[in-house]
């Protein structure tokens, strides 16, 4: 999924928006699949791996957050509303970074 992130993002930088968007929701699916899957972990693990089920979780959320940021701008790229474009790009970008921080 991050993979399909970095992708995606290049597709936007490149204004190949449908494959950016393409990317973007390969990314998304792969992120809820990824995420359903820490939720069972987490509620099946007990304490020993908490702590890492945790980073996991949140990362795992920072980077949903990114790629519906990554969306909204794709689709109004699309649209041509450069001023959303630039924020929810933004938006996707401070995502990406929070997820570092997890």
């Amino acid at each position: 999924s991050v993979e399909a992130i970095a992708d995606g993002r290049s597709h936007l930088e490149t204004r190949s928006f449908e494959a950016a968007m393409d990317r973007f929701e390969l990314a998304a699916d792969a992120l809820a699949d990824a995420g359903q899957a820490f939720e069972t972990a987490q509620d099946d693990g007990g304490d020993e791996f908490a702590n890492e089920t945790a980073i996991a979780l949140c990362q795992v959320d920072r980077l949903e957050a990114a790629v519906d940021a990554f969306q909204r701008a794709t689709a109004a790229a699309m649209e041509g509303d450069r001023a959303t474009f630039d924020a929810e790009r933004r938006t996707g970008e401070a995502e990406l970074e929070q997820a570092d921080d997890c």
